[in-house]
Protein backbone atom coordinates (compact mmCIF):
# COMPACT_ATOMS: atom_id res chain seq x y z
CA UNK A 1 0.00 0.00 0.00
CA UNK A 2 1.36 3.40 -0.92
CA UNK A 3 2.11 6.06 1.66
CA UNK A 4 -0.59 8.31 0.23
CA UNK A 5 -3.18 5.54 0.52
CA UNK A 6 -2.20 4.90 4.15
CA UNK A 7 -2.53 8.55 5.07
CA UNK A 8 -5.87 8.90 3.30
CA UNK A 9 -7.16 5.72 4.95
CA UNK A 10 -6.11 6.82 8.44
CA UNK A 11 -7.44 10.36 8.19
CA UNK A 12 -10.59 9.13 6.45
CA UNK A 13 -11.22 6.80 9.39
CA UNK A 14 -10.84 9.69 11.85
CA UNK A 15 -13.13 11.94 9.79
CA UNK A 16 -15.75 9.17 9.67
CA UNK A 17 -15.57 8.81 13.46
CA UNK A 18 -15.95 12.55 13.95
CA UNK A 19 -18.94 12.63 11.59
CA UNK A 20 -20.47 9.68 13.46
CA UNK A 21 -20.00 11.45 16.81
CA UNK A 22 -21.45 14.70 15.48
CA UNK A 23 -24.36 12.93 13.77
CA UNK A 24 -25.18 10.92 16.90
CA UNK A 25 -25.13 14.07 19.00
CA UNK A 26 -27.43 15.90 16.59
CA UNK A 27 -29.86 12.97 16.33
CA UNK A 28 -29.91 12.52 20.10
CA UNK A 29 -30.57 16.21 20.64
CA UNK A 30 -33.33 16.26 18.03
CA UNK A 31 -34.97 13.15 19.52
CA UNK A 32 -34.83 14.59 23.03
CA UNK A 33 -36.16 17.94 21.81
CA UNK A 34 -39.02 16.22 19.96
CA UNK A 35 -39.96 14.24 23.08
CA UNK A 36 -39.98 17.34 25.25
CA UNK A 37 -42.02 19.20 22.64
CA UNK A 38 -44.65 16.44 22.58
CA UNK A 39 -44.92 16.53 26.38
CA UNK A 40 -45.30 20.29 26.42
CA UNK A 41 -47.78 20.37 23.54
CA UNK A 42 -50.02 17.52 24.75
CA UNK A 43 -49.79 16.76 28.45
CA UNK A 44 -49.20 20.31 29.54
CA UNK A 45 -52.29 21.43 27.62
CA UNK A 46 -54.38 18.82 29.44
CA UNK A 47 -52.92 19.91 32.79
CA UNK A 48 -53.77 23.53 32.07
CA UNK A 49 -57.32 22.51 31.11
CA UNK A 50 -57.68 20.53 34.37
CA UNK A 51 -56.45 23.49 36.40
CA UNK A 52 -58.89 25.75 34.58
CA UNK A 53 -61.76 23.31 35.35
CA UNK A 54 -60.77 23.21 39.01
CA UNK A 55 -60.69 27.00 39.25
CA UNK A 56 -64.02 27.38 37.40
CA UNK A 57 -65.61 24.70 39.58
CA UNK A 58 -64.49 26.45 42.78
CA UNK A 59 -65.81 29.79 41.54
CA UNK A 60 -69.10 28.13 40.69
CA UNK A 61 -69.25 26.82 44.22
CA UNK A 62 -68.63 30.32 45.58
CA UNK A 63 -71.28 31.76 43.27
CA UNK A 64 -73.80 29.11 44.41
CA UNK A 65 -73.25 29.99 48.05
CA UNK A 66 -73.51 33.71 47.29
CA UNK A 67 -76.66 33.15 45.27
CA UNK A 68 -78.29 31.08 48.05
CA UNK A 69 -77.42 33.64 50.73
CA UNK A 70 -78.16 36.79 48.72
CA UNK A 71 -81.31 35.32 47.23
CA UNK A 72 -82.53 34.41 50.69
CA UNK A 73 -81.89 37.91 51.99
CA UNK A 74 -83.63 39.50 49.03
CA UNK A 75 -80.82 41.56 47.47
CA UNK A 76 -81.65 41.39 43.78
CA UNK A 77 -78.46 43.04 42.46
CA UNK A 78 -76.13 40.70 44.38
CA UNK A 79 -78.19 37.67 43.35
CA UNK A 80 -77.99 38.63 39.71
CA UNK A 81 -74.21 39.13 39.94
CA UNK A 82 -73.83 35.71 41.59
CA UNK A 83 -76.04 34.08 38.94
CA UNK A 84 -74.07 35.77 36.15
CA UNK A 85 -70.76 34.62 37.66
CA UNK A 86 -72.09 31.08 38.02
CA UNK A 87 -73.15 30.97 34.35
CA UNK A 88 -69.82 32.44 33.23
CA UNK A 89 -67.80 29.91 35.25
CA UNK A 90 -69.96 27.07 33.97
CA UNK A 91 -69.15 28.10 30.40
CA UNK A 92 -65.45 28.31 31.30
CA UNK A 93 -65.64 24.82 32.81
CA UNK A 94 -67.27 23.42 29.67
CA UNK A 95 -64.68 25.00 27.39
CA UNK A 96 -61.84 23.57 29.48
CA UNK A 97 -63.55 20.17 29.48
CA UNK A 98 -63.82 20.20 25.68
CA UNK A 99 -60.16 21.23 25.42
CA UNK A 100 -59.13 18.29 27.58
CA UNK A 101 -61.38 15.94 25.58
CA UNK A 102 -59.74 17.09 22.33
CA UNK A 103 -56.25 16.52 23.70
CA UNK A 104 -56.41 12.94 24.95
CA UNK A 105 -52.92 11.43 25.11
CA UNK A 106 -53.17 8.80 27.86
CA UNK A 107 -55.22 5.60 28.04
CA UNK A 108 -56.87 6.60 31.35
CA UNK A 109 -58.07 10.00 30.17
CA UNK A 110 -61.29 8.99 28.30
CA UNK A 111 -62.71 7.20 31.37
CA UNK A 112 -61.73 10.13 33.62
CA UNK A 113 -63.38 12.64 31.25
CA UNK A 114 -66.55 10.54 31.10
CA UNK A 115 -66.78 10.50 34.90
CA UNK A 116 -66.29 14.27 35.00
CA UNK A 117 -69.14 14.79 32.52
CA UNK A 118 -71.53 12.47 34.36
CA UNK A 119 -70.81 13.77 37.86
CA UNK A 120 -70.77 17.37 36.72
CA UNK A 121 -74.24 16.85 35.30
CA UNK A 122 -75.38 15.41 38.65
CA UNK A 123 -73.76 18.37 40.42
CA UNK A 124 -75.49 20.87 38.13
CA UNK A 125 -78.90 19.28 38.60
CA UNK A 126 -78.48 19.30 42.38
CA UNK A 127 -77.36 22.92 42.20
CA UNK A 128 -80.30 24.05 40.08
CA UNK A 129 -82.81 22.20 42.25
CA UNK A 130 -81.37 23.74 45.40
CA UNK A 131 -81.43 27.26 43.92
CA UNK A 132 -85.01 26.80 42.75
CA UNK A 133 -86.10 25.40 46.13
CA UNK A 134 -84.84 28.39 48.19
CA UNK A 135 -84.50 26.45 51.45
CA UNK A 136 -84.93 28.04 54.85
CA UNK A 137 -81.49 26.87 55.89
CA UNK A 138 -79.43 27.23 52.69
CA UNK A 139 -76.04 26.20 54.11
CA UNK A 140 -77.41 23.02 55.64
CA UNK A 141 -79.22 22.17 52.43
CA UNK A 142 -76.07 23.01 50.38
CA UNK A 143 -73.87 20.73 52.49
CA UNK A 144 -76.43 17.96 52.17
CA UNK A 145 -77.37 18.16 48.47
CA UNK A 146 -74.64 20.04 46.53
CA UNK A 147 -71.30 19.89 48.32
CA UNK A 148 -70.87 16.07 48.04
CA UNK A 149 -71.44 16.29 44.24
CA UNK A 150 -69.08 19.24 44.06
CA UNK A 151 -66.39 17.26 45.89
CA UNK A 152 -66.84 14.27 43.56
CA UNK A 153 -66.45 16.41 40.44
CA UNK A 154 -63.44 18.17 41.91
CA UNK A 155 -61.86 14.82 42.80
CA UNK A 156 -62.42 13.59 39.22
CA UNK A 157 -60.75 16.71 37.84
CA UNK A 158 -57.82 16.18 40.19
CA UNK A 159 -57.57 12.60 38.94
CA UNK A 160 -57.36 13.90 35.36
CA UNK A 161 -54.66 16.31 36.51
CA UNK A 162 -52.80 13.47 38.21
CA UNK A 163 -52.96 11.32 35.06
CA UNK A 164 -51.30 14.03 32.97
CA UNK A 165 -48.78 14.91 35.66
CA UNK A 166 -47.80 11.27 35.91
CA UNK A 167 -47.49 11.15 32.12
CA UNK A 168 -45.18 14.18 32.22
CA UNK A 169 -43.05 12.55 34.91
CA UNK A 170 -42.83 9.35 32.86
CA UNK A 171 -41.94 11.35 29.76
CA UNK A 172 -39.31 13.21 31.77
CA UNK A 173 -37.88 9.90 33.00
CA UNK A 174 -37.83 8.55 29.44
CA UNK A 175 -36.09 11.72 28.27
CA UNK A 176 -33.50 11.33 31.03
CA UNK A 177 -32.88 7.71 30.09
CA UNK A 178 -32.61 8.66 26.41
CA UNK A 179 -30.16 11.42 27.32
CA UNK A 180 -28.10 8.99 29.41
CA UNK A 181 -28.06 6.42 26.60
CA UNK A 182 -27.12 9.08 24.07
CA UNK A 183 -24.39 10.39 26.37
CA UNK A 184 -23.06 6.86 26.94
CA UNK A 185 -22.99 6.20 23.21
CA UNK A 186 -21.26 9.51 22.54
CA UNK A 187 -18.76 8.79 25.32
CA UNK A 188 -18.03 5.40 23.80
CA UNK A 189 -17.50 6.96 20.37
CA UNK A 190 -15.20 9.60 21.86
CA UNK A 191 -13.14 6.91 23.62
CA UNK A 192 -12.94 4.93 20.36
CA UNK A 193 -11.84 8.09 18.53
CA UNK A 194 -9.15 8.87 21.14
CA UNK A 195 -7.83 5.29 21.15
CA UNK A 196 -7.83 5.28 17.35
CA UNK A 197 -5.97 8.60 17.36
CA UNK A 198 -3.32 7.11 19.67
CA UNK A 199 -2.87 4.06 17.44
CA UNK A 200 -2.79 6.17 14.29
CA UNK A 201 -0.25 8.53 15.86
CA UNK A 202 1.98 5.60 16.82
CA UNK A 203 1.62 4.12 13.35
CA UNK A 204 2.44 7.52 11.82
CA UNK A 205 5.50 7.81 14.06
CA UNK A 206 6.68 4.26 13.33
CA UNK A 207 5.79 3.92 9.67
CA UNK A 208 6.48 7.43 8.42
CA UNK A 209 8.23 9.86 10.77
CA UNK A 210 10.83 7.37 12.07
CA UNK A 211 11.58 6.19 8.54
CA UNK A 212 11.86 9.79 7.33
CA UNK A 213 14.33 10.52 10.13
CA UNK A 214 16.30 7.38 9.26
CA UNK A 215 16.29 8.41 5.60
CA UNK A 216 17.47 11.93 6.52
CA UNK A 217 20.30 10.56 8.67
CA UNK A 218 21.38 8.09 6.00
CA UNK A 219 21.38 10.67 3.21
CA UNK A 220 23.33 13.07 5.46
CA UNK A 221 25.95 10.38 6.08
CA UNK A 222 26.21 9.70 2.37
CA UNK A 223 26.57 13.43 1.64
CA UNK A 224 29.38 13.56 4.26
CA UNK A 225 31.29 10.91 2.30
CA UNK A 226 30.41 7.87 4.42
CA UNK A 227 29.48 4.75 2.54
CA UNK A 228 26.22 3.68 4.14
CA UNK A 229 23.34 1.75 2.70
CA UNK A 230 19.75 2.69 3.58
CA UNK A 231 17.40 0.15 5.09
CA UNK A 232 14.80 -0.89 2.55
CA UNK A 233 11.43 -1.48 4.22
CA UNK A 234 7.98 -1.65 2.67
CA UNK A 235 6.74 -1.11 -0.83
CA UNK A 236 5.67 2.51 -0.43
CA UNK A 237 7.33 5.72 -1.59
CA UNK A 238 9.90 5.75 1.24
CA UNK A 239 10.95 2.21 0.46
CA UNK A 240 11.24 3.13 -3.23
CA UNK A 241 13.45 6.12 -2.34
CA UNK A 242 15.69 3.90 -0.19
CA UNK A 243 16.04 1.34 -3.02
CA UNK A 244 16.83 4.05 -5.56
CA UNK A 245 19.47 5.63 -3.29
CA UNK A 246 21.05 2.23 -2.67
CA UNK A 247 21.04 1.63 -6.43
CA UNK A 248 22.84 4.95 -6.96
CA UNK A 249 25.37 4.00 -4.28
CA UNK A 250 25.98 0.67 -6.00
CA UNK A 251 26.58 2.37 -9.34
CA UNK A 252 28.80 4.98 -7.69
CA UNK A 253 30.90 2.31 -5.99
CA UNK A 254 31.17 0.45 -9.28
CA UNK A 255 32.31 3.59 -11.08
CA UNK A 256 34.70 4.40 -8.26
CA UNK A 257 36.21 0.92 -8.44
CA UNK A 258 36.59 1.25 -12.19
CA UNK A 259 38.17 4.68 -11.74
CA UNK A 260 40.64 3.37 -9.17
CA UNK A 261 41.55 0.52 -11.49
CA UNK A 262 42.00 2.87 -14.40
CA UNK A 263 44.12 5.25 -12.34
CA UNK A 264 46.28 2.38 -11.17
CA UNK A 265 46.64 1.18 -14.76
CA UNK A 266 47.55 4.66 -15.99
CA UNK A 267 50.04 5.03 -13.14
CA UNK A 268 51.68 1.79 -14.17
CA UNK A 269 51.72 3.04 -17.75
CA UNK A 270 53.36 6.30 -16.66
CA UNK A 271 55.93 4.42 -14.64
CA UNK A 272 56.60 2.26 -17.67
CA UNK A 273 57.13 5.34 -19.84
CA UNK A 274 59.44 6.82 -17.22
CA UNK A 275 61.41 3.57 -17.18
CA UNK A 276 61.72 3.77 -20.94
CA UNK A 277 62.84 7.39 -20.69
CA UNK A 278 65.55 6.50 -18.19
CA UNK A 279 65.95 5.45 -14.63
CA UNK A 280 66.61 8.99 -13.43
CA UNK A 281 63.62 10.66 -15.12
CA UNK A 282 61.03 12.42 -12.90
CA UNK A 283 57.47 13.46 -13.89
CA UNK A 284 55.95 16.74 -12.61
CA UNK A 285 52.47 18.19 -13.12
CA UNK A 286 51.90 21.76 -14.30
CA UNK A 287 51.81 23.04 -10.70
CA UNK A 288 55.24 21.59 -9.87
CA UNK A 289 54.14 18.59 -7.82
CA UNK A 290 56.06 15.34 -8.38
CA UNK A 291 53.83 12.68 -9.89
CA UNK A 292 56.17 9.80 -10.55
CA UNK A 293 59.82 8.91 -10.55
CA UNK A 294 62.16 7.85 -7.78
CA UNK A 295 65.26 9.74 -8.88
CA UNK A 296 66.93 11.86 -6.21
CA UNK A 297 67.58 15.31 -7.61
CA UNK A 298 68.93 16.61 -4.34
CA UNK A 299 68.85 20.39 -4.04
CA UNK A 300 67.80 20.60 -7.67
CA UNK A 301 64.35 19.28 -6.75
CA UNK A 302 63.36 22.56 -5.06
CA UNK A 303 64.83 24.59 -7.88
CA UNK A 304 62.91 22.58 -10.46
CA UNK A 305 59.64 22.90 -8.52
CA UNK A 306 60.09 26.67 -8.11
CA UNK A 307 60.91 27.17 -11.78
CA UNK A 308 57.85 25.15 -12.93
CA UNK A 309 55.52 27.17 -10.68
CA UNK A 310 56.84 30.52 -11.89
CA UNK A 311 58.55 30.58 -15.23
CA UNK A 312 57.36 27.17 -16.35
CA UNK A 313 53.67 28.09 -15.94
CA UNK A 314 54.09 31.12 -18.23
CA UNK A 315 56.06 29.10 -20.75
CA UNK A 316 53.50 26.27 -20.73
CA UNK A 317 50.66 28.67 -21.46
CA UNK A 318 51.88 29.05 -25.01
CA UNK A 319 51.68 25.27 -25.53
CA UNK A 320 54.98 25.33 -27.47
CA UNK A 321 57.81 22.81 -26.99
CA UNK A 322 60.13 23.90 -24.17
CA UNK A 323 63.50 22.55 -23.08
CA UNK A 324 65.18 24.15 -20.13
CA UNK A 325 68.35 23.34 -18.22
CA UNK A 326 68.64 24.24 -14.57
CA UNK A 327 71.97 24.25 -12.79
CA UNK A 328 72.60 24.03 -9.05
CA UNK A 329 75.78 24.49 -7.01
CA UNK A 330 77.52 26.45 -9.75
CA UNK A 331 76.55 24.00 -12.42
CA UNK A 332 77.69 20.88 -10.60
CA UNK A 333 74.13 19.47 -10.86
CA UNK A 334 72.26 20.07 -14.09
CA UNK A 335 68.65 19.07 -14.80
CA UNK A 336 67.00 19.19 -18.19
CA UNK A 337 63.23 19.99 -18.19
CA UNK A 338 61.00 19.17 -21.14
CA UNK A 339 57.35 20.24 -21.53
CA UNK A 340 55.00 17.38 -22.35
CA UNK A 341 52.30 18.38 -24.83
CA UNK A 342 49.18 16.25 -25.35
CA UNK A 343 47.29 16.07 -28.64
CA UNK A 344 45.41 19.26 -29.34
CA UNK A 345 48.30 21.45 -28.18
CA UNK A 346 47.45 20.97 -24.54
CA UNK A 347 50.32 21.11 -21.98
CA UNK A 348 50.21 17.98 -19.78
CA UNK A 349 53.26 18.22 -17.49
CA UNK A 350 57.06 18.28 -17.24
CA UNK A 351 59.68 15.58 -17.39
CA UNK A 352 63.03 16.16 -15.71
CA UNK A 353 66.31 14.30 -16.52
CA UNK A 354 69.50 14.81 -14.59
CA UNK A 355 72.60 15.55 -16.71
Amino acid sequence: MTLRARLLLGYGYLVALLLLVAGSAVLGFLGLSAGIEVVLDENFESIRAAMTMTEALERQDSAILALLIEGREGSGEAARAAASSMIQQEEEFQRALETAAGNVTEADEPAALQRIRERYEVFRQARDELIAERPERPLVAYNRAVFPRFSQVKQDVRELLTINQRAMLEADQEAREAAIQSGTWLGFLVVVALVSLVFLSRALQRQILARLDELRTGVGSIAAGKHRRLREMGGDELGLIARNVNGLLDRYEELEARSRGRVAQERRLVLGLLGAAGDNAVLYDLSGSRLAGDADLGDADDEVTGWIRDEGRRRAASAEPVRQEIGVDGGAVRVELELLIAPGARPAGWIARPR
